[in-house]
């Protein structure tokens, strides 16, 4: 039960973000509806499986989920690092890699992101902070989600502390 747990958990922080990537996946016409469900990993084309392992810093992945959105399909391989943290590598069915994410402590968000996200969400206390590392390492982005109200918002800031855009409701 714990690991169904950490893989919803991974994939609603991830969905929006996912959304977004899907962009450049390829197209399956048959699947006209989103679909994310775990998977075998003896049923993830090696390519992939190859790419993430090869960015997975030696650690062992719990499961792998199947993600289909606006017809692309792309893999979510999920684990869990040494301190409990969850961790996800997102890659295409050719062994593209589309991003790394880890969850990480609050204080090891770098200076300049602190102080974006305390000055654009003042009062807010982080329920969780992902970093994640797109466009083959040369872009970091920290993700913030928060709670309003009930609802999960989720916000983001460049590791320069540039680009802080709030992204509204946290799908999932």
């Amino acid at each position: 039960a714990m690991q169904r747990e950490q893989l919803d958990e991974v994939r609603n922080t991830m969905k929006p973000l996912l959304t977004t990537l899907a962009a450049g996946a390829l197209t399956i016409p048959a699947l006209a509806e989103d679909l994310s469900a775990p998977i075998a990993m003896d049923q993830v084309p090696e390519a992939a499986v190859a790419t993430a392992k090869a960015n997975a810093q030696g650690r062992e992945f719990d499961g792998v989920l199947r993600q289909v959105e606006d017809g692309d399909e792309m893999f979510e391989f999920v684990g869990t690092k040494a301190a409990g943290l969850g961790f996800g590598v997102e890659v295409l069915p050719d062994g593209t890699l589309l991003e790394t994410a880890e969850v990480i402590a609050v204080d090891a968000l770098p200076p300049a992101v602190s102080a974006v996200f305390a000055a654009e969400l003042p009062g807010f206390e982080a329920a969780q902070i992902e970093k994640n590392t797109r466009e083959a390492g040369a872009l970091v982005v920290y993700e913030r989600e928060y709670e309003v109200d009930g609802e999960t918002i989720e916000a983001e800031v460049h590791e320069d502390g540039s680009n802080f855009v709030n992204l509204g409701p946290s799908e999932g």
